[in-house]
């Protein structure tokens, strides 16, 4: 609903999100803040070095977890993994039938 997403282009305004309780007024005050701007530019500095292409990105132990492994199966052996110190093999995904 990019049509009415408030006065920063933010997805928190009541308008578009009606369960969010945000005070829109302190958050365009800090958005535009030195500290929340260095903030930003940090983390998208590390996103950078760690090779962050897309949205969501998820990342166990400094490795991206493959977009393909993002369902919640494949999400949950991947963390079980991690967290054992091994390596999780996604479940292979059907192809998609011609429409």
């Amino acid at each position: 609903m990019a049509h009415c997403c408030g006065s920063k282009g933010n997805a928190l305004d009541p308008i578009c999100c009606p369960h969010a309780r945000c005070d829109l007024a302190k958050f365009d005050k800090d958005i535009d803040s030195e500290p929340i701007a260095e903030a930003i530019k940090a983390d998208q500095e590390e996103g950078t070095k760690l090779g962050v292409q897309n949205t969501p990105s998820i990342f166990l132990n400094d490795t991206e977890v493959p977009p393909a492994s993002l369902d919640p199966i494949d999400l949950r052996a991947a963390v079980e993994s991690a967290l054992r110190g091994t390596v999780a093999t996604p479940t292979p995904k059907p192809e998609k039938l011609p429409q």
